[in-house]
């Protein structure tokens, strides 16, 4: 059966109209319509190609209207579904819930699998928390980003939470923190804008990354004799500063041979590093900075015919997707992601009442053992205790979401 949808306006109503733009007098028209109809909250509008045939107009101009009655709570939409009458109430209790405190959250291009797991785990902790989020992505961290900062501000954000960042543009991003118009929150220090960071930096000469030192000490544990630090160029990405400082001290501390190596970016990078070690075949074991780099090598390794765990033994960190998938399953370390988002929205909370609230403990982790380290069957009596002795939390990566605790 078809129906068809007619909009009733009157003639005072059209000569208002027609002063306005017309996204805005698409906006108008649906509202005249329910006010006219008498719809109650939660009965269905006309789709967007019916809005089309009716108005004459573009389905980005019908879009845009219904953008602006969204934003005025007018409509709600939900995917798939269609657009509703919005309820009143519900919208009040929400507002009243979530709208405390509006977060602009900024995504650079080339997000990668670590980045958009703490995009999702700070979408998640925002419905816990008296907090609304607006989303942008910027092509990059250059100078048009305070353009979007100060749009961010004129449409209500109180605060700016950039959650992910590439290397390669710190300079770029030092010189938008000196002059954005919204309290900026960073997961990670830069020089001289401490205050932005999500956690409490520690003091300069103290130990920056545990997380190295805990999986240099499983390898150690395992009986591995020869280590080696992969990652990229300390200039290029300070993080790795921090791993290199707790690998040295590593070094230092145990009698074993340890190497550093970082990388370019290219594969040709990587394919030189992964030939400069080929020569230690059956004796190597590598911590790398994160997965990326990790797979990367391992990719390289493949190319000169050799292959984890028997040629080289390796692990990353971030625990992203791809750890799982490919083969060998990687090993990695595993952040507690809904802490991390938890922490971030808390500092950017903070951040738009004009005060400070950084983590002052230790983030949480997890090393997940899969087949690429050779370690899983050895999760077991001696190895576990030294494990637990050492404070290391480690799990058994049996697939996709699936781990068995074995020692904390």
């Amino acid at each position: 059966m078809c129906t068809r949808t007619i909009l009733f306006v009157s003639t005072e109503g059209l000569r208002c109209m027609a002063q306005k733009e017309k996204y805005q007098q698409v906006a108008d028209y649906i509202e005249d319509f329910i006010k006219q109809r008498q719809l109650k909250p939660g009965e269905r509008l006309p789709s967007v190609r019916t809005l089309m045939t009716i108005l004459g107009t573009t389905r980005a101009t019908i879009c845009r209207g219904m953008q602006l009655l969204a934003e005025r709570d007018v409509i709600s939409s939900n995917v798939g579904s269609g657009t509703f009458v919005a309820d009143p109430l519900r919208v009040r209790k929400a507002k009243s819930r979530n709208s405390n405190v509006t977060i602009g959250v900024m995504l650079p291009a080339g997000a990668d699998s670590y980045a958009i797991n703490v995009l999702n785990a700070i979408n998640n902790a925002a419905e816990e928390l008296p907090v609304r989020l607006k989303l942008v992505c910027v092509s990059n961290l250059g100078t048009h980003i305070i353009k979007v900062a100060a749009e961010l501000l004129q449409e209500g954000c109180d605060s700016l939470l950039i959650p992910w960042f590439p290397p390669g543009n710190l300079m770029e991003l030092a010189a938008f923190l000196k002059i954005s118009p919204l309290p900026v929150c960073l997961p990670a220090a830069l020089p001289g804008f401490e205050e932005c960071n999500i956690t409490i930096p520690p003091p300069e000469q103290m130990d920056l990354s545990r997380k190295t030192d805990e999986v240099c000490r499983y390898f150690q544990i395992l009986g591995e004799k020869r280590l080696v630090l992969l990652g990229p160029d300390i200039c290029r990405v300070p993080n790795m500063r921090d791993n290199v400082l707790s690998f040295s001290r590593f070094m230092s501390a145990n009698p074993l041979e340890c190497h550093i190596r970082m990388t370019g970016p290219s594969a040709r990078d990587m394919d030189a590093t992964a030939a400069e070690l080929k020569r230690f075949k059956g004796e190597l074991a590598l911590i790398c900075y994160d997965d990326i780099h990790a797979l990367r090598f391992m990719v390289a390794m493949h190319k000169l015919g050799l292959s984890a765990p028997a040629d080289f033994r390796i692990i990353g960190a971030n625990d992203t997707p791809e750890a799982v998938y490919c083969e060998p399953p990687l090993s990695s370390v595993r952040p507690d992601y809904a802490q991390i988002a938890r922490i971030a929205l808390k500092a950017a909370i903070a951040r738009a009442d004009g005060k400070l609230c950084q983590y002052p403990g230790e983030l949480s982790r997890v090393l997940v053992i899969r087949d690429s380290c050779a370690g899983k069957e050895k999760l077991s009596g001696r190895i576990c205790e030294e494990l637990r002795a050492a404070g290391i939390a480690v799990t058994k990566g049996e697939g996709p979401g699936a781990f068995n605790h074995v020692a904390s």
